[in-house]
């Protein structure tokens, strides 16, 4: 279930980091990148902790199918929804 869940937020957090370059807005430019780095030392801290507790070897497991699933079914959903629609709702589901 947990590698469900990442891949989930896997998928959110790729294409919210494309948000930061297409913003006007001034308050975007250094809240995009500020949220993104903070999720990426969230999955780090992640990986570390489930290498550490469970299987080093899942933990590669898990970012391998976070790549995947961030590249080929995040790329699927943008097509569908629209870049901005998609990326909106990685911005606001992150956190969450």
């Amino acid at each position: 279930m947990e590698k469900l869940i990442f891949m989930v937020f896997s998928v959110f957090v790729s294409h919210t980091r494309l948000l930061g370059g297409r913003s006007e807005s001034a308050v975007l430019s250094w809240a995009v990148p500020v949220f993104v780095a903070f999720w990426g030392l969230l999955q780090a801290a992640y990986f570390v902790g489930y290498g550490w507790k469970i299987s080093w070897l899942g933990a590669v497991e898990i970012l391998v199918l976070g790549f995947l699933a961030g590249g080929f079914l995040g790329t699927e959903i943008e097509k569908r929804l629209g870049f901005s629609v998609f990326s909106w709702t990685g911005f606001v589901v992150g956190p969450a």
